[in-house]
């Protein structure tokens, strides 16, 4: 779990805040130093721990995909110059000839 979480956050890159991969850094470093030790609720408490700080990686991952996203779909405005864009023409319906 622990290789899985690391590469995660590397992967994450700048895309998750410094506060956020200090907590996941620390919670790293609790479980690592209670996996060797036979303190079985130590190790479930700091795993808990572990958890919750990557669910936070995933939380803003999406919303700076969510901003990102709205940024590409939003239609800039566009300044009309006072003149009409707009091609006449005539129009013919067509159809079978009698």
């Amino acid at each position: 779990m622990i290789y899985s979480v690391e590469k995660t956050l590397k992967d994450a890159g700048e895309k998750v805040s410094a506060d956020v991969k200090k907590g996941v850094e620390e919670k790293i470093e609790a479980v690592k130093k209670v996996k060797d030790t036979n303190d079985i609720p130590a190790i479930k408490t700091a795993l808990d721990d572990l958890q919750q700080e990557i669910q936070k990686i995933g939380s803003e991952m999406y919303k700076q995909e969510k901003a990102t996203e709205k940024e590409v779909t939003e239609e800039p405005e566009i300044e009309k110059d006072g003149k009409d864009d707009t091609i006449k023409g005539e129009f013919e319906e067509g159809g079978e000839k009698k």
